[in-house]
């Protein structure tokens, strides 16, 4: 999920921890 780190910020920038992290 290295490619995604940068989508999901931009995707979901408050639910970044629920996103991805």
């Amino acid at each position: 999920m290295l490619f995604e780190v940068e989508d999901l910020h931009v995707s979901c920038p408050a639910t970044v921890s629920r996103c991805g992290m």
